[in-house]
């Protein structure tokens, strides 16, 4: 019965036209082709201008990543395609980029409606190439050469990136991820796959024997939100910065609360694989971190402390250890004197999903709705 519902879906979507046919499937390859033979001729070009030598320029290369639904295999007749164009440390955003590539662009009989989109927070260039709408973000690393087969999820290669590229290729980052969780995607059409083994809560502490602390605190409950928020939208250069040094980083995105501490915090704990060194001073990334949130100003602040923390010292109330199978209901866990006071809300869509607390009436403390 699962496998002719299965192939009912499939039946239904392709009689939709949900399902790309194999002529549409060739014209977006045909397109992807000759975007990478323009995207290549244009380095060339800003290398001859940028007057490098000719064995650089003959080596150097950029290149086109996919992402998004098509990067996933998952789009549909109608998807557009998500691509993003990266490029060595001469080459420029506002310059080469905006300037010429998009006339290397305009000037191919195949490209119409290209419109430049400089003040979004990823900036693109959008366009039809053949009547398939595309997208182009631009991400420059600090290498001379981009090779087609580029492993954008190698920390080295990511060193001293800008933030824009840092976002530019956070859409190929995440497809990466995706497809290392789960390498086949059509095994999610197999009857027997179990959907539900995807948000079973993974066992950091069985995995992972050392781990990074990260503690923030503040004066109350409404500065403490804020500054979490601020500090959790600059965690990818933190991730950077630990990768640089340790090799792969972890981020488990639980909250914990430190119970023993009296002022307002939250806790994460991200899983550190084993690297090249036993790696422990942990001072020099605080301080690189610090300056990122720093120099961008957000306002008021609160307190932050990084360690290294070993899987066997961690407390037992963050209940890492998941093999019961019992579900994970974190995100806040407010100490016992706010827990009096306050009444927990758990999502009506999600399961077992902690939101946070409603004031009570006896609660004159804090009159208005918790976290």
């Amino acid at each position: 019965m699962d496998e002719e519902r299965t192939q009912s879906l499939l039946q239904f979507m392709a009689n939709q036209g949900l399902v790309p046919t194999l002529e549409e499937e060739a014209k977006r390859k045909n397109a992807i082709e000759k975007l990478n033979q323009i995207v290549l001729a244009w380095i060339k070009k800003v290398a001859w201008q940028r007057r490098l030598p000719k064995d650089q320029i003959t080596s150097t290369c950029a290149t086109i990543l996919m992402y998004g639904s098509y990067g996933l295999g998952v789009h549909g007749s109608e998807s557009d395609i998500d691509a993003v164009c990266v490029g060595p440390f001469f080459a420029t955003m506002q310059e080469d980029f905006f300037i010429v590539l998009r006339n290397m662009l305009q000037s191919r009989p195949e490209v119409s409606e290209l419109h430049c989109v400089k003040n979004a927070k990823v900036p693109l260039m959008r366009f039809e190439f053949n009547g398939i709408s595309i997208d182009l973000p631009y991400a420059q690393l600090k290498v001379l050469s981009i090779p087609e087969n580029v492993d954008i999820l190698n920390p080295f290669l990511l060193r001293n990136i800008d933030e824009t590229s840092w976002k530019s290729l956070s859409g190929v980052r995440a497809n990466k991820h995706i497809l290392q969780l789960v390498p086949n995607l059509e095994d999610l059409l197999k009857p027997d796959f179990e959907c539900s083994s995807l948000f079973e809560p993974f066992p950091y502490a069985k995995k992972y024997a050392r781990l990074v602390r990260i503690f923030l605190s503040a004066s109350d409950h409404d500065e403490l939100g804020d500054w979490v928020g601020w500090v959790k939208s600059r965690f990818s250069s933190l991730i950077v910065k630990l990768e640089e040094v340790q090799g792969l980083c972890d981020p488990n995105p639980t909250e914990y609360v430190d119970l023993h501490v009296a002022e307002p915090n939250i806790v994460f704990y991200w899983g550190l694989q084993p690297g090249r060194s036993s790696f422990t001073d942990i001072d020099s990334i605080k301080l690189d971190f610090m300056e990122n949130i720093i120099n961008n100003d957000q306002g008021s602040q609160g307190r932050i402390e990084l360690s290294i923390v070993e899987a066997s010292h961690l407390p037992k109330n963050a209940h890492f250890d998941t093999g019961s199978g019992k579900r994970l209901k974190a995100c806040w866990r407010i100490s016992d004197y706010n827990m009096q006071r306050r009444r927990p809300i758990y999502s009506q869509y999600l399961p077992h999903h902690f939101v946070g607390y409603v004031a009570t009436t006896a609660d004159t403390e804090y009159p208005s709705a918790g976290v």
